[in-house]
Formats: C-alpha cells, sequence, structure tokens
C-alpha cells in the first residue's frame, strides 16, 4: 500500500515539473501584428531603403503579417516558393490594423463580436478613425536626372603627334640643336547631363550628352643666329557626344554602365614661328563625326528620399578620323592664304634619313617631294573620365 503511494506521489511531481516547463513555452509567441494596403499598389523591398530592390508588389486591401518596424518602415513576412522571406514596407502605403482582444482583457469587461463579413475579424467596438496616410509614391516607372562634372584622359592621337613634329621639323630645318619640349594635350574638363528611366527594378535606360575640351598650348625658345626663335603651338580637341546606356544596379548604392555614343567632334592646331618683328602662324579647324563606345562604373550615397550623390569613372573609346575643315596661313606683314580640305597626317622627310610628322589642312593629298605616308588623320578620344554629380529622383 505504501508502495503504491509512493508511486502515486512520484507520479503527481514529474506531471507537475513538466507543467512548469511547458508553460512559460506557451507563452513565447512573437509579438505580431496585422497591418492592411491602403495604397493602389505597395512596393516590398530588400531592405528599409527607398532605393532598395522591389521584391514584391502587392494590390490595395492585401493583409499582412509584420514582426516589427524600423523607422518609418514595417518589417512583413513573405513566402515566396514554398520558403519564408523577409521584406519591408513604407508606413506611408500601409494602415495599422486593430488587434484581437487577449483572453485576459475579457476577465475586465465583456466584448461581443460581429459575425465575420471577410476574412478579418470585426470588433463590435468600432476602432478609432487612423491617421490619413501619407502620399504615397507611384509603384509604376522612375524618372531621375543626372547633372555632372569632372576631369578627362584622352590620348590625342595624330593631333598630339603632328604639333611635337613641327617643333622637331623647325629645329633640324633652322638646325638648331636641343631636344623637343612641346607638351601633348591630354587632360581636359567634362560636363553634361542624364535622363534616366527605370523599366526593370535594377535596370535603368540613360540619355544624354557630354561637352569636353582639352587643350595644352607651349612656348619654346629656340636660340637661333642672329635672334632667338620663338615657336608657339597649341593642339586643340573638343567633342560633343550624344550617348545612351544602360546602368545595372549590382545593389542600392553599386552599379556597372554601358552604351554607345554619336561624337560631333572638331580638331583644331595652332603653329606660331616668330622671330624678331617677323612671325608666321598656320591655325587650322575641322570637323567630323563618328560612334564610339563607353563602359564605366558608378557609387552612389544618399543625400535624402529623392537626392543622391554620385561618383564615376568612365572609359570612353572613339578613334575619329575624316575631318574636314579651312587652314589659314598669316604673315606679318599682313598677307593671308587660306585651304580648305582633309585633315592630314604625313611624315616630311629632313636630312640625315629623319622623317617628322606633321599634321595639316590640305585641299589635295599631299604628294610633294620629300612627304611620306599620307593618311587621313586619326584623332583618338579615347580615355578616362572621373566624373562626381547628383540624381534627382521623382
Amino acid at each position: 500500500m505504501k508502495k503504491k503511494n509512493r508511486k502515486g506521489r512520484l507520479k503527481t511531481s514529474l506531471i507537475f515539473l513538466s507543467l512548469l516547463f511547458l508553460v512559460p513555452g506557451l507563452n513565447a509567441e512573437e509579438d505580431a501584428f496585422r497591418i492592411r494596403v491602403v495604397a493602389d499598389q505597395a512596393n516590398i523591398r530588400l531592405s528599409p531603403d527607398i532605393g532598395s530592390i522591389i521584391i514584391k508588389q502587392v494590390p490595395k486591401g492585401t493583409i499582412l503579417e509584420s514582426q516589427g518596424k524600423s523607422g518609418e518602415w514595417y518589417r512583413v513576412r513573405l513566402t515566396e516558393k514554398d520558403k519564408p522571406a523577409d521584406g519591408f514596407v513604407h508606413e506611408s502605403l500601409v494602415t495599422l490594423m486593430e488587434p484581437s482582444v487577449l483572453p485576459e482583457q475579457e476577465t475586465e469587461r465583456e466584448v461581443s463580436f460581429q459575425p465575420e463579413k471577410s476574412e478579418e475579424p470585426v470588433p463590435s467596438v468600432p476602432p478609432p478613425p487612423p491617421p490619413p496616410p501619407k502620399p504615397s509614391r507611384p509603384s509604376g516607372p522612375r524618372f531621375d536626372i543626372r547633372i555632372k562634372g569632372g576631369g578627362i584622359y584622352t590620348n590625342g592621337g595624330d593631333i598630339n603627334r603632328g604639333a611635337q613634329g613641327f617643333e622637331s621639323y623647325i629645329r633640324e630645318d633652322r638646325e638648331i640643336p636641343g631636344e623637343g619640349e612641346v607638351k601633348a594635350a591630354h587632360i581636359g574638363t567634362i560636363l553634361g547631363g542624364e535622363f534616366g528611366f527605370q523599366f526593370l527594378p535594377n535596370l535603368y535606360l540613360y540619355a544624354g550628352a557630354d561637352q569636353f575640351l582639352v587643350k595644352k598650348e607651349s612656348h619654346v625658345e629656340l636660340q637661333d643666329e642672329p635672334s632667338p626663335l620663338f615657336l608657339t603651338t597649341r593642339p586643340e580637341i573638343k567633342a560633343f557626344p550624344i550617348h545612351i546606356s544602360l546602368a545595372y544596379y549590382l545593389g542600392s548604392h553599386l552599379y556597372v554602365k554601358a552604351g554607345i555614343s554619336y561624337y560631333f567632334a572638331s580638331c583644331t592646331y595652332y603653329y606660331r614661328i616668330q622671330e624678331g618683328n617677323s612671325w608666321y602662324e598656320w591655325r587650322g579647324e575641322s570637323d567630323a563625326r563618328k560612334f564610339g563606345t563607353l563602359v564605366g562604373l558608378g557609387l552612389e550615397r544618399n543625400l535624402s528620399s529623392h537626392l543622391r550623390f554620385f561618383l564615376e569613372g568612365m572609359w570612353r573609346n572613339a578613334k575619329i578620323e575624316g575631318f574636314e575643315g579651312k587652314n589659314t596661313y598669316t604673315e606679318s606683314p599682313g598677307s593671308v592664304s587660306t585651304e580648305e580640305g582633309t585633315l592630314y597626317f604625313y611624315q616630311a622627310e629632313g636630312s640625315e634619313n629623319k622623317s617628322h610628322p606633321l599634321l595639316f589642312i590640305r585641299e589635295r593629298k599631299p604628294s610633294e617631294p620629300g612627304v611620306v605616308d599620307p593618311n587621313s588623320a586619326v584623332i583618338d578620344f579615347s580615355g578616362w573620365s572621373l566624373i562626381a554629380g547628383i540624381r534627382l529622383r521623382f
């Protein structure tokens, strides 16, 4: 009899201990609540950021389960392809639903419920009206405008070789020893703007135009007899490229870019020789048009919900030939002569079997004695640019 009582007390103790461990677990439910979409369509984003990737779009009236709030964003639980996933929705697109009455509250007052007319319970006591929703951003296509400026480095091509060759040609013609001191034109400035259209969550189409200018003026003193010779050169290139490009966002702040450009290009050379009070100079201006390509990498930083700062590195590839224009030759006594034609690059033979690259606009392809390998000049606009600007989104 005593053994049976001991077994009963042991069994009762085990049941009591089990309840002590189970009861806390029953109350460890996550403090979740529900929200309803009040906009025509709500974007569920990957992170609480207006520029974050859209992972799902839900229509008006959709009820979502929220796990909490981060600033102006509700964290919601989704089910994508039978796998749970978390996303974020802005508070302006949803309204907080009235929570169900908990069992502990029923002891304080009797609450009756009306029969359900929809998927969600409707309390008999009407809840206070929710605050008016903030104006929601349209969930359709997004647009933006970019304004930018910076520095550019270009190869230059034949325009630089022609300026440096002119100096070496004059040195040999006048028998003046020394090394070349003419500087090549490589560095310039660039300004531009773009209009963008978002047709996928992380893909934009951009159309825009830039304008850049690259030039370098050099002054060289050649110690000739009876008086020194002063030589001036100024190669100059400028372009107005119109471009179309695609920008793919790898994240909310990093993107890659690629596109094509159509160049309205111009090339100018200026050579001047002054000896005492006498001088003579050549000035050539020419234009050409051609397609090029571009690729780039950019980084953005939020300034506000509609404004971003960006830094962009870009490589441009554009080698342009077929320049047409006019050369003007002027002497100090006042005589002027002009010649219209094509911009040519060729080698001028000097003494001791040396040749010097020259670049001039000629009416016909150069064929006089001492001219070697004449061809249409190729001006190389290829190079790097580093650009900073602002991006206005709307």
